[in-house]
């Protein structure tokens, strides 16, 4: 999976909901690492396409006047690609969701280019900050932090679920090379 990772002071919010939210029973609260999910892939991407990411997702924070930051807004649920259901039981994923709140830059499109695009298996439609995993969104959850960044990074992601644990709620993860987007220039003011 290709991932869109905030800084570590905005993920310490999302941390801290994701305690929220386990702490009044979502049992996914701590299924995933508090990034962006923007697409499944066939590989790892290289460092010059997760480079050429980056570089689009940040291009993207500066359209129709925007200063590079990116912000979050209301909760938002982003569904798992259908999976391959070859050896699993039917259903144990089809209806999971990535739970957080949603960002609001629009992803490039396309997202993958050049070689990358050949890795794409499936692109999510919107980011969402991930801060649990979930099967339905319970009523009367605490609201999402409002979290506010320009430093982020593409990475690439393993993501798969544990032989043993709390099914489908059991994942483990690991976070290659951390590939940030490129600086915002500051513009020049007139004196």
């Amino acid at each position: 999976m290709a991932v869109l990772i905030p800084h570590r002071d905005s993920r310490n919010f999302l941390r801290a909901w994701s305690a929220q939210l386990f702490a009044i029973g979502l049992r996914g609260a701590w299924s995933f690492p508090w990034a962006a999910p923007l697409g499944v892939i066939s590989r790892f991407l290289t460092k010059n396409e997760l480079n050429e990411l980056a570089h689009g997702l940040r291009k993207e924070s500066l359209v129709d006047g925007r200063d590079g930051k990116m912000t979050t807004g209301e909760p938002a649920a982003l569904p798992f690609p259908a999976p391959d259901t070859a050896g699993q039981s039917e259903g144990t994923y089809a209806d999971l969701a990535f739970f957080g709140p949603a960002l609001d830059i629009r992803l490039p499109d396309p997202l993958f280019t050049g070689s990358a695009a050949a890795a794409l298996v499936h692109a999510f439609p919107r980011p969402v900050l991930a801060s649990a995993t979930i099967h339905n969104v319970p009523p009367n959850l605490p609201p999402p932090p409002t979290i506010s960044f320009r430093a982020a990074a593409a990475a690439n992601m393993i993501y798969r679920p544990l032989p043993v644990g709390d099914s489908p709620y059991s994942f483990e993860w690991q976070i290659g090379e951390l590939h940030w987007l490129p600086p915002v220039k500051n513009k020049k003011r007139s004196a």
